[in-house]
C-alpha cells in the first residue's frame, strides 16, 4: 500500500510536470497560438484573440496570417483604424486571400467617410470563391447607399443574391431600402429572412433590435439587443446599444448593472467609459459623470456623441463655456442636431448672452416652430431680453401645444409675477401645483417667490405641500432653513439644514448654510468640520474643497495651506477643468502670474483639446508678459473653434499687449468675418484707432457700423463716444441728441447728460435727465445713472430718493436694493442690512452685492459671516480691487492681520495714483 501511495504521487507529479511543459510550448509555439486565436473569434473573444496574436507577433512579426487575424479581431473589436493597418501589414507580406479583401473592403466601409474608397478600390475586384464574391459585392452596395446612389446598391444587392441567396448583408441591404420607404414590417420581415439563413448574425440581430427601438417597442428591443448579447457575449457594441436603450426608457438599475458587466469584459474600452457617463446623465450624477467623459475625449476628441454628453454635463455643473466649446463642436459636425442647437441657447443664456440667443433661436424657430420645447425656449430667451410681451407671447404658444406642461405654466406665472401681476401669478402657480402631483417646479417658483419678497410666513406654507410631494428630498429642508433664517428662527433654520443633512449627508448647499450660521456665531473651527466632514468621506468632493479653500481664506488661513488643498483637488480630479481653473486664478488673483502660467501649462498638458483651458494658458500668458506664447496659443484656440469670433477677439488682445494695434485690427476684421453681428468688434476696432490717435479713421469705423445696421443704434453711440474721448464735447453732444430722436433709449440719455456736465452745463444737464424720467414712467435706467453719480459726489440723500424711485418701478432690481443699503448706511438710516439681505437673495453669485452685504455686516459687527461674502465675492472678481479692500479691512478688524497684509501687499502694488492703491498703502504702514 505504501508503494502504491508512492507511485502514485510520483505519477502525479510527472504528469503535472509534462502539462506545465505542454503548457509552456503552447504558450511560445506559434501555430498553436494562432488555433488558439481562430477558437476565441468563433467564440467571438476578440480581447482574447487579439492577445493570443500579439504574442506569435512579437516572435514574428512578418507572420502574415496572424497578422489578418489580428486585424480582422480588431475590426471585430470596434477599433477600425487599428484593424486597417493590420489587414494592410497582411498584404504587404503577401497575404492574397478572399477573407482578407473582405475585411479590407468591410475595414474602409465601417471606418466612415471611406465610401469612395471602397466603391473605387473593390467595386471591380473579382474574388474567387462565390460566396465570397457576394459579400464583396454586397458591401460595396452599402458604401453606394452612404453615397446616397441608391440605384447602383439596388443592383449591387440583387447581383450579391443571386451570387447567395443567403448573403446576410445584401439581405440586409434590401431592408435598408424598405426603411428608407418607410415599411418597417417589409424590413423586419427581411431581417428575419436573414436570421432564417444566419441565426447567429450578430449584424442582423443588431439591426433588428434597432429597427424594434425604432417602432417604439420597448420590451421587445430589449430582449432584441440580450439576444445580441446572448449570442456576442464579449462584444461592447451590443451591450452599448442595450445601455442606451434602457437609459433612454428610464431603467437605470438595469442600464447601471449592464455597465458593470460591461467594466469586466472591456474596462479599458473607452466606449465603457462613454457608457459609465451616459447613465451618470440619467442618473442627473452630472458631476460624475465628468471624468469618464473625459477620458473618452482624450481618445477620441471628435466623437459626436461623446462631446454632446461633455457639453450636457458641462452646463449642468455650471461650466457654462466649456459648455459652448463641446456644443459648439457638435453642431459643426453635425448641423442638424437639435437638442445641441437648444442647450447651446440655454447656454448662451446662462452666460449672458441673450443677443447670440436671441439670433440663434430665431433659426431654430424657423424650422421647428411647431415644437414646445423650442417655443418654450424662446420665451425664455425674450425673457431674457427684456421684452417680455414678446415672451409671454411665446409661453402661451407653448401652453398651446402642451396644455398641462408644469414648466412652460410656471415662467408664464413668473413672467406675471415680473410685471407686478402677482395675485394671479399665485393663483396659476397654486393651480399648476395641484394638477401636477408628481412634478414640484411650481412649488419651487412660488417658494422662490415668497422668498425674494421675505415673505417668510407664506412660503413656509407653500413647503407644506413640497414636503408631501418630496418628503425624501434635502431641497425641501434646504428652503424651509432658509424660510426661517428670514424669520430669525436661527434654531430652526438649524435643525431644517440638518434634516436635508441626514437625507443627503453630503449636500453641499444645506453645508454651506450651516457653516454660514456656525460663521455668525463666530465658530469658525465647526464651521470648517463640515467641509472636512464631507472630505473624509469623498475626497475628492470640488464642491467642498473649494468651499473649504475659501473659508480658509477669510479666516486667515495661510495662503500656502489654500494653495495646498487648491493643488490637492488638481491632484484628485486631474480631469477636472474647473479644479485646473480654479488653482489658476488663485494665483492670478495673488497676482503670481509665473506660478498662475505654470498652471495654466500644467492643465493644457492634461486636457490638451480642453478650448477653455487653452484660453485660460492664453491670458495667463498675457498676464506674465509672453505676449508672443499668447498670440499663438489663441491661434491654435482659433483652430480648435473655428466658427467662434472670441479666439480672434482674445487674440487681438495679446496682440495689443505686444504693442502691436495693427496686428490686433486684423484680428478683429476676422473675427467679423466669422460673425458680421459683433458690434462690440467694431467697438474695439474703433477703440484701438482712437489708442493710437487715428480719431478719422475710428469715426468712419463708427459711420460704417451706421451703415450696416441702419436700425440699430450702435454705430451712433460710437460716434458720440469716439467725439467724448476727444473731449469734443459739444460735438458728442449734438451726435448724441440726435441719435436720441432715431432712438428713444436711456443709454442715450445718460451719454448725452454727461457730456453735457463735462462741458460745465450742469443744469442743463440735469433739466434734460428730468425731462425724460417724468416722460418715461416705467424707466430706472436713468434713475440709476443719476443715483449712481450722486453716490459717487457723497450726495447721499439725493442718491437715497433717486432709488427709492427706482424700486417704486422696479420693485426687484438687485443693483437698487444693493446701492439703497450703501446709502443708507452711509446716512445712518436703519435698514441697510435687510435692503442688502433682499438684493444678495435676488443676485446670491453678484460680487458686487455679495461685498456691499458683506462689508456691512462687518461694520455692524457681524464679522464672520461679513468675512465669509467678502472672501466669496473676492473669489468670483479676483480683479474687483475695492472688494479685496474691503476683505482687508474686515480681515484687520478680526484680528488677521497676517492675511490683510497679504491681500493690501497686492493692492499696493497697483497705479499709484488710485485711491485704493493710496489707501492700502496707508494700512500697509499701519499694521
Amino acid at each position: 500500500m505504501m508503494i502504491r501511495v508512492h507511485l502514485c504521487r510520483l505519477t502525479i507529479a510527472c504528469c503535472l510536470a509534462l502539462l506545465l511543459f505542454a503548457a509552456g510550448c503552447g504558450r511560445d509555439n506559434p501555430d498553436a497560438l494562432v488555433a488558439s486565436a481562430k477558437e476565441f473569434i468563433a467564440k467571438g473573444d476578440f480581447n482574447a484573440s487579439i492577445i493570443q496574436l500579439k504574442n506569435v507577433l512579437q516572435k514574428n512579426p512578418k507572420n502574415a496570417e496572424a497578422r489578418y487575424l489580428l486585424g480582422l479581431s480588431l475590426l471585430k473589436n470596434g477599433d477600425v483604424t487599428s484593424a486597417e493597418i493590420e489587414l494592410n501589414k497582411a498584404v504587404g507580406f503577401g497575404l492574397t486571400s478572399d477573407e482578407l479583401q473582405i475585411a479590407l473592403a468591410r475595414a474602409a466601409l465601417e471606418r466612415g467617410g471611406d465610401a469612395d474608397k471602397v466603391v473605387t478600390q473593390f467595386g471591380s475586384k473579382q474574388l474567387s470563391q462565390p460566396t465570397m464574391q457576394a459579400e464583396l459585392r454586397a458591401i460595396v452596395g452599402m458604401a453606394q447607399l452612404t453615397q446616397n446612389r441608391q440605384k447602383e446598391a439596388r443592383n449591387a444587392f440583387t447581383e450579391a443574391l443571386a451570387l447567395d441567396p443567403a448573403n446576410v448583408t445584401a439581405i440586409l441591404g434590401m431592408a435598408r431600402f424598405a426603411v428608407s420607404e418607410q415599411d418597417l414590417a417589409k424590413a423586419l420581415s427581411l431581417v428575419d429572412t436573414a436570421l432564417g439563413s444566419s441565426p447567429s448574425s450578430v449584424e442582423a440581430l443588431s439591426f433588428k433590435a434597432d429597427l424594434l427601438a425604432a417602432e417604439g417597442q420597448i420590451e421587445p428591443t430589449e430582449k432584441a439587443y440580450r439576444d445580441v448579447i446572448r449570442v456576442a457575449p464579449k462584444q461592447v457594441a451590443p451591450r452599448l446599444s442595450l445601455i442606451a436603450h434602457l437609459v433612454k426608457h428610464g431603467s437605470l438599475d438595469k442600464a447601471s448593472g449592464e455597465v458593470d458587466a460591461l467594466a469586466k469584459i472591456a474596462p479599458k474600452d473607452p466606449r465603457t467609459s462613454y457608457a459609465k457617463a451616459l447613465v451618470f446623465v440619467g442618473q442627473k450624477k452630472f458631476s460624475e459623470a465628468r471624468d469618464p467623459i473625459l477620458q473618452v475625449l482624450k481618445v477620441a476628441p471628435n466623437h459626436v456623441p461623446s462631446l454632446m454628453l461633455a457639453g450636457m454635463v458641462a452646463f449642468e455643473t455650471g461650466a457654462y463655456p466649456e459648455a459652448e466649446s463641446y456644443l459648439r463642436q457638435v453642431i459643426d459636425k453635425a448641423p442638424g442636431a437639435i437638442l445641441a442647437r437648444r442647450l447651446l441657447v440655454a447656454t448662451h443664456l446662462r452666460l449672458g448672452q441673450s443677443s447670440r440667443a436671441l439670433t440663434e433661436i430665431q433659426e431654430l424657430l424657423e424650422k421647428n416652430s411647431a415644437d414646445p420645447d423650442i417655443v418654450a425656449l424662446a420665451g425664455e430667451v425674450y425673457l431674457a431680453s427684456g421684452d417680455i410681451a414678446t415672451a409671454a407671447r411665446y409661453y402661451e404658444q407653448a401652453k398651446s401645444l402642451v396644455p398641462r406642461n408644469s414648466v412652460v405654466q410656471t415662467r408664464l406665472a413668473v413672467i406675471r409675477w415680473a410685471t407686478g401681476d402677482s395675485d394671479r401669478a399665485i393663483k396659476e402657480l397654486e393651480s399648476a401645483s395641484a394638477s401636477n402631483p408628481n412634478e414640484y417646479q411650481a412649488d419651487l417658483a412660488l417658494i422662490a417667490g415668497y422668498l425674494r419678497q421675505r415673505q417668510a410666513d407664506k412660503a413656509l406654507d407653500a413647503l407644506k405641500i413640497l414636503e408631501k410631494k418630496q418628503p425624501d428630498n434635502p431641497l425641501t429642508y434646504n428652503l424651509r432653513g432658509l424660510s426661517l433664517v428670514l424669520k430669525d428662527d436661527f434654531s430652526g433654520a438649524r435643525s431644517s439644514f440638518e434634516r436635508a443633512l441626514q437625507l443627503q449627508p453630503t449636500y453641499m448647499p444645506a453645508i454651506a448654510n450651516l457653516s454660514n450660521l456656525d460663521l455668525r456665531e463666530k465658530n469658525t473651527d465647526a464651521a470648517k468640520k463640515r467641509y472636512e466632514a464631507v472630505l473624509k468621506k469623498e475626497p475628492n468632493n470640488e464642491q467642498a474643497l473649494f468651499g473649504l479653500a475659501v473659508l480658509m481664506r477669510v479666516t486667515g488661513a495661510d495662503p500656502q495651506a489654500i494653495e495646498k488643498l487648491l493643488k490637492q483637488s488638481v491632484a484628485s480630479n486631474p480631469s477636472s477643468p474647473t479644479a485646473r481653473a480654479t488653482l489658476t486664478n488663485f494665483y492670478m488673483r495673488g497676482r503670481d502670474f509665473t506660478s498662475a502660467l505654470a498652471a495654466a501649462q500644467d492643465a493644457q498638458g492634461a486636457l490638451p483639446n480642453n478650448p477653455a483651458i487653452v484660453e485660460a494658458l492664453g491670458m495667463a500668458q498675457v498676464a506674465a508678459g509672453e505676449t508672443r506664447q499668447a498670440i499663438s496659443t489663441f491661434a491654435r484656440l482659433a483652430g480648435m473653434r473655428p466658427d467662434s469670433a472670441q479666439p480672434l477677439v482674445r487674440q487681438a488682445t495679446a496682440y495689443m499687449a505686444a504693442n502691436q494695434p495693427e496686428d490686433a485690427i486684423r484680428s478683429l476684421r476676422k473675427a467679423l468675418s466669422l460673425r458680421a453681428d459683433l458690434p462690440l468688434v467694431q467697438r474695439d476696432i474703433a477703440a484701438i484707432y482712437v489708442a493710437i490717435g487715428r480719431h478719422e479713421e475710428a469715426v468712419r469705423e463708427a459711420r460704417a457700423m451706421q451703415a450696416q445696421h441702419p436700425k440699430e443704434p450702435f454705430g451712433y453711440v460710437l460716434e458720440g463716444d469716439i467725439y467724448a474721448a476727444q473731449k469734443k464735447w459739444d460735438t458728442a453732444e449734438r451726435v448724441y441728441r440726435d441719435t436720441l430722436k432715431k432712438f428713444d433709449l436711456p443709454l442715450l440719455v445718460v451719454r448725452a447728460h454727461a457730456v453735457i456736465e463735462a462741458a460745465g452745463k450742469h443744469s442743463e444737464a440735469d433739466a434734460m435727465a428730468e425731462n425724460w424720467i417724468n416722460a418715461h414712467p416705467k424707466d430706472a435706467i436713468v434713475l440709476s445713472y443719476l443715483g449712481d453719480r450722486d453716490l459717487a459726489a457723497k450726495r447721499y440723500d439725493r442718491a437715497a430718493k433717486r432709488y427709492r424711485i427706482g424700486l417704486e418701478r422696479k420693485p426687484d432690481d438687485p443693483v437698487f436694493l444693493n446701492n439703497l443699503a450703501w446709502v443708507v448706511n452711509e446716512l445712518k438710516q436703519p435698514g441697510a442690512i435687510d435692503y442688502a439681505e433682499r438684493a444678495n437673495e435676488l443676485a446670491p453669485e453678484n460680487p458686487a452685492i455679495m461685498d456691499t452685504l458683506g462689508w456691512l455686516l462687518v461694520e455692524h459687527g457681524q464679522t464672520e459671516r461679513g468675512l465669509e461674502l467678502l472672501g466669496r465675492a473676492s473669489e468670483l472678481a479676483p480683479d474687483a480691487y475695492e472688494i479685496r479692500l474691503h476683505l482687508a479691512k474686515a480681515l484687520i478688524k478680526a484680528g488677521n492681520k497676517g492675511t490683510a497684509r497679504k491681500e493690501l501687499e497686492v493692492l499696493a502694488k497697483l497705479d499709484s495714483r488710485l485711491p485704493i492703491q493710496q489707501e492700502a498703502t496707508a494700512l500697509l504702514s499701519g499694521l
